[in-house]
């Protein structure tokens, strides 16, 4: 996300890199819900199959747990997501503005 250190010192941010993080994000919240989907159909499946009253409640309470757990996680990197996104809209912004005054200056950068 970040290019190697500037001889100055300052630090170079690559805004592409920063929405590249954020389209990754995006296909991990995908992964996630498949993969909550699945432990759902597979608990669901065990509770249904097991024959004992307790051990389908825990199946139940475990299967709830698993669920609210996954949908937090997947707030979590959409959170995460649109933070990237908005990072990398305000560099790109910030370095066409910088640009573009730039060129008013001096009239020569291009």
């Amino acid at each position: 996300m970040t290019k190697p250190a500037d001889p100055t010192g300052h630090t170079q941010v690559d805004a592409s890199a920063l929405a590249a993080g954020a389209g990754e994000l995006g296909t991990l919240i995908g992964q996630c819900e498949t993969a909550t989907e699945g432990t759902a159909q597979s608990l669901l499946g065990m509770q249904g199959a097991v024959g004992h009253p307790g051990l389908a409640a825990a199946l139940g309470s475990a299967n709830e747990s698993a669920v609210q757990v996954m949908l937090a996680v997947g707030k979590v990197l959409g959170y995460i997501g649109e933070g990237l996104n908005q990072s990398a809209q305000q560099y790109a912004d910030t370095e066409s503005a910088n640009v573009t005054a730039l060129k008013s200056v001096h009239g020569t950068v291009g």
